[in-house]
């Protein structure tokens, strides 16, 4: 199976054991979101939004939850500007290969991908929401509105963070007054913890967190917040209690939460420092837990998006308002490749990378120079015609080839100032709980008696193994990882339509 595909179009453009309840039932009430914009970065947190009438065009926007206007620094001004590494000289680098829109691409069975629907003119994110999208065995679509549980308590999400390895799902959730983000929280504003063990289909209260506080990035079973006292930023870790505070006083900086770059070495995601200018947007550079320089990228307008076998995954633009760069960098901070998307719409540039996936392949969100025609015969828009303001949609990097695929469907139905912003994929095959009312059983073997897991209850995605379907006593056991990556067996009987 393939993570993707690409579509030509000829127009451019009872078991009572293994079920039993869980005593957790997701809610279905439907929760109304007004609209965002996605945060380019592999963990994304989302803040509140300021209003404009055309979409900034400014540098990459650190993966940081909050607004830099509201933020004097975290830590005390330099003291020197001595201790600054100096930004990487691309001039030796290899010339970047130019990006340009090639065929539509399509969800394959074996990837879930993660995307909010936002405001691109806003100029900043609004109000979060997240949606999962995927096929399954039969070739039916799935699309879950993930935060809908949540509005069984009022309010709106405020910021999120996620572990998608582990299948954590964190959001701060406002569900009185308003909680602070570009202005200062106002009307007896309260905001509580909300967390969600099995990939955002059952929601746990963890109870109220302190007013103006934002999710950064979260690790399994914990979360990184950040809480705005008088302009100044502190961080800690809402479940441990423990404090994080930045390693150097002579700088400031911020924490950030990249794919790979965990101290240990394992791939992991970790906690990298951030540099930050003057005028609170990135410096470029960024520095490991100690303090000690990272890497930094070809201009001060650099994000870090990742640590992967490749090198560093950056993102960049010469100067601000100018074409996007991705590529690689290496440990000495040269760029070992990059690609340059330089298409426009109405004078606006706008490319953000997400992620990268297991395949290589780097998926994101993209202003294209014009409307794409989907589907076979290009008559599938969700353009100007359906009331779309700008042609943005959801796409997939091919690096090898230089070309950018819009993903069909992701825009469709959207109108006006919405448009859609990936998040996040995960790659691999997966299967749906489907009891019909009770949740299901993963057990550490293939019989009734074996110790249970969990049990998970309807629209929990489990993760298929590499282990052979074993027929016993009339039960076809499927071998599934958990949400947090445990092995185990569940009755095949009650996945979705299609699965084995």
């Amino acid at each position: 199976m393939h993570a993707w595909r690409l579509v030509r179009p000829r127009v451019p453009g009872t078991m009572e054991d293994i079920r039993r309840s869980s005593g957790k039932r997701p809610l279905s009430k439907p929760f109304c979101f007004l609209p965002i914009v996605a945060v380019a970065a592999l963990l994304l947190v989302i803040t509140a939004c300021g209003g404009s009438s055309k979409p900034s065009a400014s540098s990459p926007t650190p993966a940081v939850g909050v607004p830099p206007s509201r933020v004097a620094s975290g830590v005390a001004p330099a003291k020197t500007a001595a201790a600054l590494p100096t930004v990487s000289a691309t001039s030796s680098a290899p010339a970047p290969a130019a990006l340009s829109v090639g065929m539509q691409g399509a969800l394959g069975y074996d990837t879930v991908l993660y995307y909010s629907t936002g405001c691109f003119a806003c100029g900043r994110p609004q109000v979060p929401n997240l949606f999962r999208r995927y096929l399954d065995q039969a070739g039916n679509e799935h699309t879950d509105d993930l935060f809908a549980p949540l509005a069984s308590y009022g309010g709106y999400p405020h910021s999120f963070a996620a572990d998608w390895s582990r299948g954590d799902l964190w959001v701060a959730l406002c569900t009185h007054g308003y909680c602070g983000g570009e202005t200062e929280p106002s009307g007896e504003p309260v905001e509580r913890l909300m967390h969600s063990a099995d990939g955002g289909v059952t929601w746990e209260d963890k109870g109220t967190m302190t007013v103006d506080t934002f999710l950064y990035g979260a690790f399994g079973k914990d979360v990184l917040e950040a809480t705005l006292t008088d302009g100044r930023a502190s961080y800690r870790f809402a479940e441990s209690g423990q404090q994080l505070s930045a390693p150097r006083t002579d700088l400031r900086m911020t924490p950030q939460v990249v794919p790979g770059a965990s101290a240990d070495g394992s791939g992991e995601p970790g906690i990298v420092w951030q540099g930050i200018a003057a005028d609170g947007t990135s410096n470029g550079r960024f520095y490991d837990l100690n303090g000690e320089p990272l890497v930094s990228g070809p201009s001060a307008h650099s994000a870090l998006l990742a640590k992967t076998a490749q090198g560093f995954l950056m993102s960049w633009q010469d100067v601000a308002g100018g074409p996007q760069l991705v590529g690689y960098l290496d440990d000495s901070e040269h760029v070992l490749s990059s690609w340059k998307w330089s298409e426009s719409h109405e004078g606006q540039t706008y490319l953000t990378v997400a992620g990268q996936l297991t395949s290589g392949l780097l998926y994101g969100t993209a202003l294209l120079p014009d409307f794409f025609g989907f589907g076979t015969d290009g008559s599938e828009r969700g353009d100007q015609a359906h009331g779309r303001m700008y042609p943005i949609e959801g796409v997939f990097l091919k690096l090898d080839s230089s070309t950018v695929h819009p993903i069909i469907g992701l825009s469709f139905g959207l109108t006006g100032n919405s448009s859609p912003f990936i998040v996040h994929m995960d790659q691999g095959p997966v299967r749906r709980v489907a009891t019909g009312s009770d949740c299901l059983n993963v057990r550490e073997a293939t019989n009734l008696q074996a110790k249970t897991l969990g049990c998970f209850a309807d629209g929990v995605l489990l993760r298929l193994t590499s282990d052979p379907q074993v027929e016993v006593e009339g039960i076809t056991w499927v071998g599934v990882r958990t949400p947090d990556g445990q092995a185990g067996w569940v009755s095949g009987a009650y996945l979705e339509a299609g699965s084995p």
